[in-house]
C-alpha cells in the first residue's frame, strides 16, 4: 500500500508540473515557429550521432507488447497518450526525449494545427521527428517503460491504445529482426489468427476467431497496403504476401472492418503499412542473409532501401528484395530426372515511394510495389508420415504469382480538415500446372505414368477510387466521412485435363471418326476433361461510410459508424471438355451470372478512460462479404441434383468488451478482450455427388465466442522483458447441413481451420551498454489442434515452434554494422499445417503440406 500512495502521489506530482508548464509554454502560433528552431537543433544532433542500427535498435516486447486493441474511429486522444504542447525553444534534443510524453507514445504533434491525427504525411518535420528515441543520451537517463506503435488502421494516425476494437500492431523494425519474409511469419505471432497454408490448387485460407473461407469461397480477411485491399472479391486463388522488409507496421485488425475498408474485411485484415519518404534526409541500409533448411538446400537473400530527398520540398524512397526461398522437397520419379529440393522458389519483391510536399497545406505521394513468386515445384508431399519425398510426380508442378500495386495519395489539409483523395490500380496473376496423376492412379503416376493435369490461369485488374473527410481533432467532436468506389474485373481458366493426348493430330483418320463435338474437347494442352472460364467476371463495391467519435465528460468517448454499400458479382462462364459434351450433348455451356447485395454495416462503441493507466471498451460493429457466382459444374443427371448458379453474400456481427492496463510505471501491461461473433449465410465449398464437379453454397449460420489476452514485462533485470498473448475460441456451427454428398453436418460441430488454443511468448534481453548494441530472444508459439473441413476429415495444426534470435551490432562504427544469427523450429518440428482432402478411403493420396523443418540463418546489415 505505502507504493501504491508513493506512485499516486508522483503521478499528481507530475500532473500539476506539466499543468504549470503548459501555462507558462507560448501560444499554439509561437510554438509552432519554435518548432523551425528546435528542428534545425534536432537535424544538428542528429548528423553528430552515428547512423541508428535498425536491427539492434529494435524492440522484442513490441511485437506482442502492442498488440492490443485498435481498428475503430478515432476518439479524442486519451490522457494516457494526449497530445501536448511542445517542448520551449530552450530546451534541447535530448530534454525533449526524456521528457516529452508523445515521444513515449509514438504520436507526433503539428507545427500549426494542433494534432492532426489523420494526417499519415506530415506536412512539417518537428524536433520530436528528428529524434531517435532508442539512442540513450547522457542527459536523458530515465527507467524503461513499454512502448507503443502508432498506426493509420483507422484512416488516421493514432496510438493502439488510444481507440477500442481488436488490433495486434507489429513493428516493422521487430520483423525484420526476427527475419519475417513472408505472412505465416507474421501470423505465428497473433493468436486468433490462423492460417492454412497452400495445398496443391489450393490456396491459402486465413482465418480470424474461427471464421475463415472454404476451398474455392470468399476470402473473409482482407490483406491492404496502407489503404489499398489486394484481396480478390471472388475466389481464394492468390492471396496477396508482400514482404514486410521496410514496412513501417503490420496490423491484424480482428473483427468486422466494414465500416472502413467494406467487403474486403469480413471477420479482420491484415495491413502493411509502409515506410514514407522523409524530407532533407538521406539514408540508407542493406542486408545479405543466408538460410539453411535441415536436410533441406540453402540459400541467399539480399535487400536495399534508400530514401533520398529532392530540394526541400520533395524526396523518394526505393526498397528492394531478392530471396532464393530454400527447398526441402525431392523428386524422384522414374522417366524423369532426380530433383533434389526441387520446392525451392524465387521471389522479387520491388517498392518505390515519393511524396511532393510544396505547401505546408498540400502532399501529392505516390507509391509502387511489384512482387514476384515461381517455383517448379509446389510445397506439398502425398504422404502423411513426413517423408519429404514425391515419387508419383512424372513432371513438374510450376507456379508463378505476380501482383503489381500503384497508387496516388493526394492530401490538402485546411485549418478544420484534411481532404484525402486515393486512387489506385492493381493488377495479380496466377498461374500454375499441377500434375495431379496421383488423383486417378496412384501406382502408375510412381511408375511415371503422365496421366491427369489441374491448370488454372487467372489474371485480375483493379481500380480503387476513395474520396474522404477527416476532422483535425478537437474537443468534443472527431469524425470522418467518405465515398468509394472499387471494381475488379478478372478472367479465370481452369481445366482438368490429359496431356500429350491430342491424338486427333498424331492418328490420321481419327477426326472424322470422333466427330466434330468430341473434337472439341482437344486442345493445345491435350485432352480437357472439364475446363471452365469466366472472361470477364466483374466485382464492384460501391459506398458512402462514415464515423462520428463525441467525447463525454473527459473520460467517455462514444462512436457511431456506418457504411451504406452496394456490391454486384456477374459473369459469363463457359463449361467445355469431354464430361460435357457427353453429360450435355453439347461442345459447351454458356451461362451469363449475376448477384447482388446491398446494405448498411454500423459500428458503435463506447470507452472509458478511467485513469492514464485503465481502459475500457465495448464494441459492436457489423462486416459484409461478397456473394458470387458459380460455373455450370460438370453434372451426371439424376445423380448430381439441380445447380447452385449464385451464392449469396454473408454477413457477420461482432461483439466485443475489453480493457487495457499498465502498471508498475509502464513496466507491466495486462490486456484482455471477450468477444462473441453471429455469422450468417457462411459461405463453404461443396463437391457434387458424382465428384465431377464443385460449387461455393451458403450454410446457414455460425457461432464463434473466446478470449483474447496479452500479457508484457519488463522485468526488474535491466534488458531482459516477457511477453505472451494467448486465446480461446470456440467456433461452431449453429444448424444442420446436408452437404451435397449428402452427409449431414450437426449443429455444433467445430469449424474449420479454427483451433480453440492459440499462445505466443517471446523472451528477450538486451545488453545495457551504449556502446554495444546487442540482444537475444526466444519465441514459442502453440497452435491447438483444428480439422481441414468441416467433416472433420484430418486434423492439422496441433504443434509448438520454439526460434531463437541473437543479434550484436556496433552503431558508432562505419556502416553501423550489425551481425544476427537465428533459428528458427528449433525443435524440428514436423507439423501438417495444409491438406487436402475429403472422407479417408483405401488407396487415396492426400496432398499435404508441412511446417518448413529447422531452419539456420546469419544475417549482416549495414546502414549508410
Amino acid at each position: 500500500m505505502p507504493r501504491k500512495i508513493i506512485f499516486t502521489a508522483a503521478v499528481a506530482c507530475t500532473f500539476i508540473a506539466a499543468q504549470s508548464a503548459a501555462q507558462q509554454s507560448p501560444p499554439a502560433n509561437e510554438a509552432a515557429h519554435t518548432s523551425v528552431s528546435q528542428a534545425d537543433t534536432s537535424a544538428a544532433t542528429t548528423e553528430a550521432s552515428p547512423p541508428s542500427n535498425t536491427l539492434a535498435d529494435a524492440d522484442f516486447e513490441s511485437l506482442l507488447g502492442s498488440s492490443t486493441d485498435a481498428a475503430g474511429a478515432s476518439t479524442e486522444p486519451s490522457p494516457g497518450t494526449a497530445a501536448v504542447d511542445l517542448p520551449q525553444a530552450s530546451e534541447t534534443a535530448a530534454d525533449q526525449t526524456a521528457f516529452n510524453p508523445e515521444m513515449e507514445s509514438g504520436l507526433t504533434p503539428s507545427a500549426d494545427k494542433g494534432t492532426d491525427a489523420n494526417a499519415t504525411y506530415s506536412p512539417d518535420p518537428v524536433a520530436v521527428e528528428k529524434v531517435e528515441s532508442n539512442i540513450a543520451l547522457p542527459d536523458a537517463k530515465r527507467s524503461a517503460q513499454l512502448e507503443e506503435i502508432v498506426v493509420t488502421a483507422t484512416k488516421r494516425e493514432q496510438s493502439v491504445r488510444a481507440i477500442p476494437v481488436s488490433i495486434s500492431a507489429l513493428d516493422g523494425k521487430a520483423l525484420e529482426t526476427l527475419n519475417a519474409r513472408q505472412l505465416d511469419d507474421i501470423i505465428t505471432m497473433v493468436p486468433g489468427v490462423n492460417l492454412q497454408s497452400t495445398v496443391a490448387d489450393k490456396a491459402q485460407q486465413i482465418s480470424i476467431r474461427g471464421v475463415g473461407p472454404s476451398d474455392g469461397a470468399n476470402q473473409t480477411t482482407g490483406v491492404l497496403l496502407d489503404d489499398v485491399p489486394l484481396t480478390d472479391p471472388y475466389g481464394t486463388f492468390a492471396v496477396a504476401d508482400p514482404d514486410p522488409y521496410d514496412m513501417k507496421n503490420v496490423s491484424v485488425l480482428k473483427g468486422p472492418q466494414g465500416t472502413l475498408f467494406g467487403a474486403s474485411a469480413l471477420n479482420g485484415a491484415i495491413r502493411y503499412e509502409q515506410n514514407k519518404p522523409e524530407l532533407e534526409t538521406w539514408t540508407g541500409r542493406t542486408f545479405a542473409n543466408w538460410q539453411s533448411l535441415k536436410d533441406g538446400s540453402s540459400s541467399p537473400t539480399f535487400g536495399l532501401v534508400l530514401n533520398a530527398p529532392i530540394g526541400d520540398s520533395a524526396a523518394f524512397r526505393v526498397s528492394g528484395v531478392y530471396q532464393k526461398v530454400p527447398g526441402f522437397i525431392d523428386f524422384d520419379t522414374p522417366g524423369r530426372p532426380y530433383v533434389k529440393d526441387g520446392d525451392a522458389a524465387k521471389k522479387w519483391t520491388g517498392r518505390a515511394l515519393a511524396l511532393w510536399q510544396p505547401t505546408e497545406e498540400l502532399s501529392v505521394n505516390l507509391s509502387y510495389m511489384q512482387q514476384k513468386r515461381t517455383t517448379q515445384e509446389l510445397s506439398f508431399i502425398t504422404n502423411q508420415n513426413a517423408e519429404f519425398v514425391r515419387k508419383d510426380a512424372p513432371t513438374a508442378s510450376p507456379k508463378a504469382v505476380e501482383f503489381k500495386v500503384a497508387t496516388l495519395d493526394v492530401r490538402y489539409a485546411f485549418d478544420w480538415a484534411t481532404l484525402v483523395s486515393q486512387t489506385s490500380r492493381q493488377g495479380k496473376t496466377s498461374v500454375q500446372d499441377i500434375n495431379a496423376s496421383y488423383t486417378l492412379s496412384e501406382p502408375l503416376a510412381a511408375q511415371g505414368v503422365d496421366l491427369d493435369h489441374a491448370y488454372q490461369n487467372v489474371n485480375a485488374v483493379g481500380y480503387m477510387q476513395e474520396l474522404r473527410l477527416v476532422s483535425n481533432d478537437s474537443e468534443p467532436w472527431a469524425w470522418l466521412g467518405g465515398v468509394f468506389y472499387n471494381k475488379y474485373r478478372a478472367s479465370i481458366d481452369s481445366d482438368i485435363y490429359f496431356a500429350n493426348t491430342n491424338v486427333p493430330a498424331l492418328i490420321p483418320g481419327l477426326s472424322g471418326l470422333l466427330g466434330n463435338v468430341t473434337q472439341a474437347a482437344f486442345s493445345a494442352r491435350g485432352l480437357s476433361l472439364a475446363e471452365q472460364k469466366f472472361d470477364p467476371l466483374i466485382a464492384t463495391e460501391r459506398a458512402l461510410f462514415g464515423e462520428v467519435t463525441r467525447t463525454l465528460f473527459d473520460d467517455w468517448a462514444l462512436t457511431f459508424g456506418g457504411r451504406l454499400y452496394q456490391s454486384q458479382v456477374n459473369g459469363t462462364g463457359t463449361t467445355t471438355g469431354l464430361l460435357t459434351t457427353a453429360f450435355n450433348q453439347s461442345v459447351s455451356v454458356n451461362k451469363n451470372l449475376e448477384v447482388k447485395g446491398h446494405g448498411f454495416s454500423p459500428k458503435f462503441s463506447l470507452s472509458w478512460q478511467a485513469s492514464d493507466d485503465l481502459y475500457f471498451y465495448t464494441t459492436a460493429s457489423r462486416g459484409f462479404q461478397f456473394g458470387g457466382v458459380n460455373l455450370q459444374p460438370v453434372s451426371i443427371p439424376g445423380i448430381d441434383g439441380e445447380p447452385h448458379p449464385i451464392f449469396k453474400s454473408s454477413t457477420l456481427w461482432n461483439y466485443e468488451i475489453g480493457t487495457r492496463t499498465d502498471w508498475l510505471d509502464r513496466t507491466l501491461r495486462f490486456d484482455i478482450t471477450a468477444f462473441h461473433v453471429d455469422w450468417a449465410d457462411a459461405q463453404t465449398f461443396e463437391l457434387t455427388k458424382s465428384g465431377l464437379g464443385g460449387y461455393v453454397d451458403n450454410v446457414g449460420s455460425v457461432s464463434s465466442n473466446g478470449v483474447e489476452a496479452t500479457f508484457n514485462y519488463l522485468t526488474p533485470v535491466e534488458g531482459l522483458s516477457f511477453s505472451t498473448s494467448a486465446s480461446y475460441i470456440i467456433a461452431k456451427t449453429n444448424s444442420t447441413f446436408n452437404d451435397a454428398g449428402g452427409n449431414s453436418i450437426a449443429p455444433g460441430t467445430d469449424m474449420p481451420n479454427s483451433p480453440r488454443v492459440q499462445t505466443s511468448s517471446v523472451l528477450s534481453y538486451k545488453l545495457p551498454s551504449d556502446l554495444w548494441k546487442a540482444s537475444a530472444s526466444v519465441m514459442h508459439s502453440y497452435q491447438g489442434k483444428a480439422y481441414n473441413d468441416l467433416g472433420h476429415n484430418h486434423v492439422i495444426g496441433n504443434y509448438h515452434l520454439l526460434n531463437f534470435n541473437l543479434n550484436v551490432g556496433r552503431s558508432d562504427l562505419p556502416l553501423a554494422p550489425s551481425l544476427s544469427f537465428g533459428v528458427t523450429n528449433l525443435t524440428n518440428e514436423k507439423a501438417i499445417v495444409g491438406i487436402s482432402a475429403g472422407p479417408n478411403a483405401e488407396g487415396t493420396i492426400f496432398p499435404t503440406s508441412y511446417s518448413r523443418p529447422r531452419m539456420m540463418s546469419l544475417r549482416l546489415d549495414l546502414a549508410f
